[in-house]
């Protein structure tokens, strides 16, 4: 598939599972760090979900997006206004899968802006969905509600396949799922035809930017298709041969320790120049990543703003 290419790409961390205001910088790396610690009265949230915003420039197009929301309807708003991020700038929203860490505030973002906002994700992010835990128990339902996406100013875009979204922007689509350990979501549930089914998660997505002279750049948000599929998937269909940057959730947390290890040591032969795991990666996963992958490396943190030129 055809997407072009990018120029350049910036990625700030709206919202993630952790802060830590005493990070240093890098020359391509911004941090929340101890100035605006000490000078602010407000300080950065963090919460069990992800949001990021992608700003993306090629040539005299520039498309400025957030992709997902958070887990609460308050922790992106308020980040958002503590980065001096106006969401009437905002050219469009991704919506990586519709779990509630990732679409909560997605209303209140719509209700602050001037103009309606389009939404782009897939048909199955609006489908009923439950956990059934090894015990037994049935924990739910939750689900995103189109009309209150609608109502409160979206415009809802679904894509099932691959859309190229500007010059070097585009999504996945549905990954195409290849390994032999990355397992759909064990306790994942679905409505179909009345009864409880496995939810194979369809409606994960990323992103991903090609950046021109380095690379592909694959923005997760929790790779519930797995995220060795997901780099794979996004080389396939952005024609590219160089994996520059994994940025995103890969969804190892509680995950069995073969399953982190083949995901580690599958990343090390993509040898990304870039890895920054986040939200649902889990301690004991980014910590292998850390160990393994250390020339690559940067640890999250709300407020962290990555520049790619």
């Amino acid at each position: 598939m055809w997407i072009g290419e990018a120029d350049s790409l910036s990625i700030t961390v709206v919202i993630d599972n952790y802060v830590d205001s005493l990070l240093t910088e890098k020359p391509n790396l911004k941090r929340w760090g101890l100035p605006q610690t000490v000078l602010s009265p407000e300080q950065p949230v963090a919460e069990h979900g992800l949001s990021l915003l992608v700003e993306v420039y090629a040539g005299k197009q520039f498309k400025r997006m957030l992709m997902d929301c958070g887990f609460t309807p308050v922790g992106v708003p308020h980040n958002l206004r503590l980065l001096k991020v106006d969401v009437n700038s905002l050219d469009a929203f991704f919506l990586s899968h519709g779990h509630r860490d990732h679409y909560a505030a997605l209303t209140r973002v719509l209700e602050a802006r001037e103009e309606p906002l389009t939404v782009i994700t897939h048909p199955d992010a609006f489908q009923t969905r439950f956990f059934t835990l090894p015990s037994g128990v049935t924990l739910g339902p939750w689900k995103l509600e189109e009309a209150d996406v609608k109502r409160a100013g979206g415009r809802i875009l679904k894509v099932r396949g691959p859309q190229v979204l500007a010059p070097g922007l585009a999504t996945t689509g549905e990954v195409e799922r290849v390994t032999d350990f990355e397992r759909p979501m064990a306790i994942a549930r679905t409505l179909k035809n009345g009864s409880l089914v496995q939810d194979l998660i369809l409606d994960d997505q990323a992103l991903l930017v090609k950046l021109s002279g380095k690379g592909l750049v694959v923005i997760s948000g929790c790779a519930h298709a797995g995220i060795i599929n997901t780099c794979k998937h996004s080389l396939k269909i952005g024609d590219a041969s160089k994996l520059y940057a994994v940025i995103g959730g890969f969804h190892l947390s509680g995950a069995k320790e073969e399953v982190v290890t083949r995901t580690v040591k599958e990343l090390k032969a993509l040898n990304p120049e870039l890895i920054v795991p986040m939200h649902c990666t889990g301690f004991e996963a980014v910590k292998r990543l850390s160990e393994e992958l250390p020339h690559a490396f940067t640890l999250s943190s709300v407020g962290t703003r990555i520049n790619f030129t």
